[in-house]
């Protein structure tokens, strides 16, 4: 949970990095859309570098790729702009120093739930 704990701290409570385009709250759970920010996520550690590192074909991280991560990630620029990004619309996938494991707890610590950013409609909402 320390990574969880500590990403979350860095947090604010709602998404600051990227606009929010549409929000609802449902059961208690906050959806976001966000505009992508490209100005600010293209200023990454990780720019050019081979984006399908960050989405191993692996079900759960090992202690070793997590740390890989973590340093990778450590030091970047925009790694509170990352890792909001993969807390709203990211179900796979490395973002902020994070694992989708990470990434789960992290969301109910804030109340957030995941979206896809491309569904984002009142259709989503039925339940």
């Amino acid at each position: 949970m320390g990574q969880d704990m500590q990403a979350f701290q860095k947090l604010p409570t709602i998404p600051k990095y990227h606009r929010i385009m549409q929000q609802k709250i449902v059961k208690g759970l906050i959806y976001y859309r966000l505009n992508y920010n490209g100005e600010v996520m293209s200023k990454g550690a990780c720019r050019g570098s081979n984006t399908e590192m960050f989405y191993p074909e692996i079900v759960q991280y090992t202690k070793v790729e997590t740390k890989f991560y973590d340093k990778l990630c450590k030091d970047c620029p925009i790694k509170r702009a990352c890792l909001e990004w993969g807390l709203v619309h990211e179900r796979q996938g490395v973002w902020g120093g994070t694992t989708p494991d990470a990434r789960v707890g992290i969301r109910k610590m804030l109340g957030w739930a995941v979206t896809d950013p491309h569904t984002f409609s009142d259709l989503a909402w039925r339940s």
